[in-house]
């Protein structure tokens, strides 16, 4: 029988701990894009929305199997909790700012529990303030956007002035809207000292189906220079509809 060599050892052993590797690396593996969104400051005592986005390294489905929240004020939707390899899902945050009191600032915490036993737990973050006034780098007219009843069922669309109230110039940029609820198109990127752009909006009142629950919490996140601004967009209900929101929320 040939006696094997020191040389010929050595590499066996190294590929035997790579095959293994490879066999204990294989699964679902969960990877979160950003795991931290701050709204800065909500201009208005309503739901606001973000969408997080969870991605699957791995090489087997990723299931997500339990949503947890550090807050009542906090919803979650997650319309599909199963990614294949290489493909996302979207989990929606609807943070409700009325439960915070004018200048106010708070963090809150959601949990994901998924079939990935190897990685570790995750947490998702968001941040908010409640300035009714605005911030100090705009002036935000009006300070939220309200869809009325009659305006549900079709496209309607909104203006919002943006003001810049200093003598230099200041950049905007749209950071997030609500998907296909909310689109939104700035005039201009650019304000002058002591000059103006709009903020038009095309809110599609023909997604505004279901149960309140599902078609609230929509806004619009802007970058004012280094200070953020996310205006609500308020969804106009009828008595009917909140008496059973309340309902199906006992």
């Amino acid at each position: 029988m040939k006696k094997l060599s020191f040389v010929e050892i050595s590499i066996f052993g190294i590929v035997l701990m790579l095959g293994l590797a490879g066999t204990s690396a294989a699964g679902p593996k969960i990877a979160v894009q950003e795991a931290r969104w701050d709204f800065g400051a909500i201009t208005g005592p309503y739901p606001v929305r973000h969408e997080f986005k969870i991605r699957n390294d791995g090489d087997e489905s990723l299931r997500i199997q339990q949503v947890t929240t550090s807050c009542g004020c906090t919803a979650v939707t997650l319309k599909d909790s199963t990614a294949p390899p290489g493909k996302e899902v979207s989990i929606g945050i609807v943070f409700n700012a009325a439960s915070l009191g004018p200048g106010g600032f708070t963090e809150k915490t959601i949990g994901l529990a998924s079939n990935d036993f190897r990685g570790a737990p995750v947490t998702l973050t968001i941040a908010a303030s409640l300035s009714l006034q605005g911030i100090s780098g705009a002036d935000i007219e009006p300070k939220w956007i309200r869809v009325e009843k009659g305006e549900r069922g079709r496209s309607v669309r909104k203006a919002v002035r943006v003001t810049n109230p200093s003598d230099k110039a200041v950049e905007v940029q749209i950071l997030e809207t609500s998907g296909a609820i909310v689109q939104a198109r700035l005039g201009r990127t650019r304000i002058p000292g002591r000059g103006r752009t709009e903020l038009s909006l095309l809110v599609n009142g023909k997604e505004l189906k279901g149960p309140p629950q599902e078609t609230g919490g929509h806004s619009v996140t802007l970058a004012v220079g280094r200070e953020r601004i996310t205006l609500p967009v308020e969804i106009a209900l009828d008595p009917d509809e909140i008496q059973g929101s309340t309902d199906r929320t006992h």
